[in-house]
């Protein structure tokens, strides 16, 4: 039989109804709160910025401002000229485009500088504000990215149309997929065709655009049929320092095509202009960028000689002897690669040696960037041919310096510092404080199984292993030898 309920019971049901009815009474009041909080706030717009332009309402404050924006005849004439310009803007900006956060994707671009700004931008800008354009529209296509609709755009007679379509064409050759869907909608010829642009904003995007677009092999060619590479060397004779510092880049990236490194030697004005630019321009990376253009072309196998006498002609070496001196890491390594360049040349190594830059390149060896150490001693490899300049790395007590580099753990860099020692030890002082690098050579062949690093120990133990005499001492030759030895002193 079951269990009957009894008072004790019923005063425990009693309680719990009593608390539930509690509950629901506090749950109605805190929501009849929030309908009156609710009902104070007025509604605020939906995130219309990746929506389709058609699917946004239009919305306004209330009917005071929608009179004050579109029917007050005093104020509209300061505030009309900003609502036509926002609205510009907005056809040309990103309204149509609706955002994947998909890497690489076509429609995942970010928004540009030029579009950030308030609502309330005519607020913190002198008037008149800036004359608005025509509304216009540079959109990717019902949400299907039109290559051939952006070659369109470029064409524009909207000077800002022009402005963003060559902005948007930068964001589209820096991604390899991007890049070959616009150059096969045929973008190349019709920004060769706005290099007469006297735009400085269009000019500094095509800069970048001809950059990115070189990136692509099968475009080499083309850039210079079109006549891409003389428009970037007009362009180095501007005073804008954005400009000159777009254009050295993107001259730079397209060296890496020996038949633009043709065009640039054989011009015989364009790296004695650089050169001479150097001296004048204060900004690090136009004078960086400089510098490895010019080291481009004087790496090139078929026209190095050339390059090297135009740079010399225009006294690029002092200039950059005196530019080395520097503590900025990018200048340090732009200048050390020229000097080892340069100092292919016989002239050009006597000339640095004379001025002094063995000692400068001495203090890049004890600096802690690996990259300034492998540029700096490379420089050295070449001036260290000169027996002045053997003379000059003693002096400048660069010897226990040699030591230390054996130590490093980056094989390259050891390599380097190796083929130093051999040119350095070639003078019998430097052979002398230099003996005990023997015993970490031996070391360093047993422990590589490198190749090269084997063949190079062994050449620098022979070198150190070298004896030799000085020639006043030597009185056992005969005497028709007498020139032949003293020839041989300074290669010992």
């Amino acid at each position: 039989m079951p269990r009957q309920p009894d008072d004790f019971d019923k005063k425990d049901r009693r309680v719990e109804d009593a608390l539930i009815a509690d509950d629901k009474r506090i749950k109605a009041e805190e929501a009849a709160k929030r309908a009156l909080l609710n009902a104070k706030k007025k509604p605020k717009p939906s995130d219309d910025r990746n929506i389709v332009r058609s699917e946004q309402p239009r919305w306004v404050e209330d009917e005071a401002e929608a009179n004050f924006l579109h029917d007050n005849p005093i104020e509209d004439g300061a505030v009309r000229p900003y609502i036509a310009w926002r609205y510009a803007l907005k056809q040309l900006g990103r309204s149509d485009i609706r955002a994947e956060p998909v890497p690489d994707n076509e429609r995942a671009y970010p928004l540009l500088n030029v579009e950030r700004h308030g609502h309330d931008m005519w607020m913190h800008q002198a008037q008149p504000n800036v004359t608005p354009q025509l509304p216009s529209t540079v959109t990717p296509g019902h949400l299907n990215f039109m290559y051939s609709k952006m070659v369109r755009t470029l064409q524009s007679d909207l000077l800002i149309v022009r402005q963003k379509s060559v902005a948007w064409c930068v964001e589209l050759l820096r991604v390899p997929e991007n890049r070959a869907r616009c150059i096969a909608a045929g973008i190349l010829p019709i920004l060769a065709n706005m290099l007469k642009e006297t735009d400085l904003c269009i000019r500094q995007h095509l800069a970048l655009c001809f950059k990115y677009a070189s990136a692509s092999i099968t475009t080499w060619n083309d850039l210079i049929e079109l006549g891409c590479i003389k428009g970037l060397l007009k362009m180095l004779r501007t005073d804008d320092a954005v400009l000159r510092c777009n254009a050295l880049d993107a001259l730079n990236d397209c060296a890496l095509n020996c038949e633009v490194r043709r065009v640039l030697v054989n011009d015989c004005i364009t790296l004695a202009s650089i050169v001479r630019g150097l001296e004048k321009d204060k900004d690090r990376g136009n004078v960086c960028h400089a510098m490895d253009l010019c080291s481009r072309c004087m790496g090139s196998l078929n026209y190095y000689q050339k390059a090297i006498d135009q740079v010399l002609e225009a006294d690029g070496v002092p200039i950059v002897v005196k530019l080395a001196n520097t503590t900025d890491e990018a200048t340090m390594v732009s200048a050390g690669r020229f000097i080892c360049l340069v100092g292919f040349s016989e002239k050009g190594r006597k000339q640095a040696v004379a001025l002094g830059a063995v000692a400068v390149f001495v203090s890049y060896l004890n600096h802690p960037q690996a990259r300034v150490m492998a540029y700096g001693t490379a420089a050295l490899l070449s001036l260290t041919l000169e027996i002045r300049g053997k003379k000059d790395f003693i002096m400048a007590n660069g010897v226990p310096l040699m030591t230390h580099m054996l130590h490093l753990s980056d094989g390259e860099l050891t390599l380097v510092a190796m083929n130093l020692i051999i040119n350095v030890t070639e003078d019998p002082a430097a052979r002398a404080k230099l003996q005990q690098g023997i015993k970490l050579c031996r070391n360093m062949f047993l422990e590589t199984f490198n190749g090269t690093m084997k063949r190079g120990a062994c050449q620098t133990i022979q070198q150190l292993q070298f004896k030799s005499r000085p020639f006043e001492n030597i009185l056992d030759i005969p005497a028709q030898f007498v020139p032949i030895a003293f020839d041989m002193r300074g290669c010992c």
